[in-house]
């Protein structure tokens, strides 16, 4: 398996994050839960097999995605394709920063995964073609980096207050109210949620949320043993049950299932069985 991470440089790292690219990935299970984490991902599909993104009570119902697709910020998990000799290349774009490729308001892809051709022209998988003819991962990658320079709008940068607000939420999460936030950008509350909705993709609520049940998947990473209490209360929760019903609307699993139902990489959890029931 190829597995490859790439940061570019400036002034493509305005809005990208990063550049995955990955080949031959084949894990023993066939389906994984993939967990909100705040992000905006654009997958693009170097082979002809489509990938499904399933209903999460019931597999028989899905929707194929063949060539590329956009996948907005998830409110809750999703259930989708885990291999079969996958290879893919996924471009995460920064929180607040997606805004220099697209010139829509970003809440239109908030809990939602889009095709590509929805959203760009034939263009787009011209460069797919592109992709497919080039030798390795890195003339792969610099292909898909020249591509989105050509296409990105410099001038359309991330709105400074909703870059502060971003800032705080990523630091100090467990420690801050949407209130907080607000009054220190000098906002009037209904102007602030209407920045971060365009630039973010959602509410300042959602996203403080997500970032929240992120910093406990890192604290459940770090921490042996693990004590639930200290957990929920360092990541900001005011009491156990709302911990526990927070955890389940992202994850689908109590804390303590969850431990059972991790797998190796952060965010994605294996579907043992089929099909998955919230517990």
């Amino acid at each position: 398996m190829i597995y490859q991470i790439h940061q570019p440089a400036f002034p493509l790292s305005l809005g990208v994050d990063n550049i995955v690219v990955y080949e031959g990935y084949a894990p023993p299970h066939h389906k994984e839960r993939l967990l909100p984490d705040g992000g905006i991902d654009l997958v693009i599909n170097l082979t002809p097999s489509p990938k499904n993104l399933y209903d999460n009570t019931d597999f028989s119902r899905f929707t194929a995605y063949k060539k590329a697709w956009i996948s907005g910020i998830r409110k809750e998990f999703i259930t989708i394709d885990a291999g079969d000799n996958s290879s893919m290349m996924v471009i995460r774009f920064k929180p607040g920063a997606a805004s220099v490729f697209f010139n829509f308001p970003l809440f239109e892809l908030s809990n939602a995964v889009v095709e590509m051709d929805a959203i760009w022209d034939r263009d787009f998988f011209q460069l797919r073609e592109h992709l497919l003819e080039q030798p390795d991962p890195q003339a792969r990658i610099n292909a898909l980096e020249k591509w989105l320079l050509q296409h990105m709008n410099p001038e359309a940068a991330p709105h400074p207050v909703v870059d502060y607000a971003l800032s705080l939420i990523h630091h100090r999460p467990h420690l801050l109210t949407i209130a907080d936030i607000q009054q220190k950008t000098g906002f009037s509350n209904k102007h602030f949620i209407h920045l971060f909705e365009k630039h973010v993709g959602a509410t300042p609520k959602t996203y403080l949320r997500i970032m929240k049940f992120q910093r406990v998947l890192l604290a459940i990473e770090q921490q042996q043993p693990i004590q639930w209490t200290d957990i929920a209360y360092s990541c900001g929760y005011y009491d156990q049950a709302h911990f526990i019903k927070e955890f389940r609307q992202f994850s689908g699993f109590n804390p303590g299932a969850y431990l059972s139902e991790r797998g190796e990489y952060l965010n994605y959890l294996p579907v043992k069985n089929e099909p998955t029931a919230v517990r």
